[in-house]
């Protein structure tokens, strides 16, 4: 019964739970799969966040910026719209000192003006000063682009205008802010309408502002912007439309910063979560892994619970009849041996010699099928010649069969390293087989070839064939084919034939068809001789 167990346990590997254990879910790659995609979206959904919000803050300091500059604008405008409709100037006009003092002196400073001038209906300079410095040059000709059309457009405004016209244009190479107002009730002849200009530089202390207000630094007007900034930076424009130049705000990107604080956070709670997760599939896969072992366990008990009724089957059937006949023929001595012949004495001793025989096949079966599934189990392979070797065992078993043997040689078979103890179960249990379960008058064929590679054993009967759907079944232990009647047999022919085969390093092929007979062919692979030699060597030492 331990054989039969260790045997439930070799075959158990290829029935029941192994459907059972590869239907069970792997839940390692769905998981981490999930997490690889929540990565990717949450990697996605963080970098479109950031991208917008770099996008809004950009939006915002173009905005902002234009609106500085618009201030300024505005607020020299209005300052000098002021100044133009009151008395202060228009009081001062016959006075040129006072009125230089006034507007170079007095408003120079508070109002950050970089130059001012007041221009006839002619374009002549009244007055001018460039700096803390009177000056008598021509405004027209140091801003040739644009200060014409302001002037003549301040002219036309309504004097109860509050803002003056006003612009960006370029001053001695440096853009300016500035603005026009006409001066209303001068009273002094030969002067028309004068206009007063104001000019306030972008410069330092303007972009120092900008700095101040929008808490950055670095601001720049630029005549030309770098080539990799895109978008490009603001222009700013003459009233011509031409560019005059560009402010350039160096601001850090806040989506791309808030990105490069948080992701150091978001790595590590990631790799927290990749451990979290690693911990949770180990923990599955090990409750799987325990499930399948269960499985396993179940499955191999009710295999052998199965093996174990074949066995008693078998027994109750091969071993308690050759018993029971031993038995009768035993008391039929006992009881009359004085009285029979010796012819009658003989035959019921022969009668117990095949039947010890029966079982003794019986118990040599069990034993082949111990030793092949022994762990220590090695190969004793010598020169055998397999035509030679099929031809012994069948004279062996015809005897008193009418059945012809068919035997076909391809190719030299002499001297192939085989096992014998092996080869014989093969050789026996084909052709036994092919005697039991084909009538007497019909031929076995057989056939053994050999290319240099691979001894090929066929047999062939036309017998009555194996269902189609026990073919694989018929090589487990104890089990036979559903047809095979009254005939006698243990089950286990085939599994030995099977394991003998798979020691030598082959393959076995069954082809049956029901009551059309069968095709079992057997391929062994051929040892070279230099590797033949090794084991005879290893042998030798042994």
């Amino acid at each position: 019964m331990e054989l039969v167990a260790k045997q439930a346990e070799s075959n158990a590997g290829a029935v029941g739970w192994t459907s059972q254990v590869a239907a069970m879910p792997n839940l390692g790659v769905p998981v981490v799969l999930l997490l690889m995609v929540s990565t990717v979206m949450m990697a996605v959904l963080t970098f479109a966040g950031a991208s917008s919000l770099d996008k809004s803050a950009e939006t915002s300091a173009r905005a902002l910026a234009q609106s500085l500059l618009l201030e300024a604008r505005n607020d020299l405008a209005t300052s000098v719209a002021e100044i133009a409709r009151g008395d202060s100037v228009a009081g001062r006009l016959d006075a040129p000192d006072e009125l230089a003092a006034f507007l170079g002196g007095q408003l120079r400073e508070p109002l950050g003006l970089a130059s001012g001038w007041i221009v006839d209906d002619d374009g002549r300079t009244l007055l001018g000063f460039i700096g803390d410095a009177m000056s008598t040059a021509d405004p027209f000709q140091l801003m040739p682009s644009g200060l014409r059309e302001m002037v003549a457009a301040a002219r036309a405004a309504a004097l109860d205008d509050t803002r003056a016209t006003h612009g960006l244009l370029l001053f001695n190479g440096t853009i300016h802010v500035v603005a026009a107002a006409r001066i209303d009730g001068t009273g002094i002849p030969d002067t028309g309408t004068p206009v007063l200009i104001f000019t306030r530089t972008l410069d330092k202390p303007f972009l120092t502002r900008l700095e101040t207000l929008y808490f950055i630094d670095d601001v720049e007007i630029v005549a030309t912007p770098p080539i990799d900034m895109i978008p490009p930076p603001p222009g700013l424009i003459d009233p011509q439309g031409n560019v005059l130049g560009h402010l350039i705000l160096p601001l850090a990107p806040p989506g791309t910063d808030l990105l490069k604080q948080i992701w150091p956070a978001v790595a590590s709670a990631f790799a927290s979560m990749l451990l979290l997760v690693g911990l949770f599939v180990r923990r599955v896969e090990r409750n799987r892994q325990q499930r399948r072992r269960l499985e396993e366990s179940l499955d191999r008990e009710r295999d052998l619970r199965q093996l174990k009724s074949r066995f008693v089957n078998m027994v109750s059937h091969e071993i308690r009849t050759p018993l029971t006949t031993i038995r009768a023929a035993t008391d039929l001595l006992n009881r009359y041996g004085d009285q029979m012949d010796w012819d009658e004495r003989q035959q019921e001793l022969a009668a117990i010699q095949h039947e010890v025989g029966v079982m003794t096949e019986l118990v040599e079966d069990v034993m082949v099928i111990g030793r092949t599934e022994g762990e220590d189990f090695s190969l004793r392979r010598r020169p055998i010649d397999p035509a030679v070797f099929v031809q012994g065992l069948w004279d062996e078993l015809s005897h008193g069969t009418q059945r012809k043997l068919d035997l076909e040689v391809l190719g030299n078979t002499d001297e192939i390293e085989l096992d014998p103890t092996l080869l014989r179960p093969i050789v026996s249990n084909l052709l036994g087989n092919a005697v039991k379960f084909s009538p007497e008058d019909t031929r076995i064929e057989v056939c053994i070839e050999n290319d240099g590679a691979t001894l090929t054993l066929l047999v062939q009967d036309y017998g009555i064939g194996i269902p189609a759907d026990q073919l694989e079944e018929v090589l487990t232990p104890f089990h036979r084919a559903d047809n095979v009647g009254a005939i006698s047999g243990s089950g286990l022919g085939l599994t030995i034939t099977k394991q003998a085969v798979e020691r030598h390093g082959g393959t076995l092929n069954i082809e049956s068809e029901l009551g059309a007979g069968t095709r079992i062919t057997v391929q062994l692979p051929v040892v070279e001789d230099a590797a033949m030699d090794g084991m005879k060597a290893q042998a030798e030492v042994a």
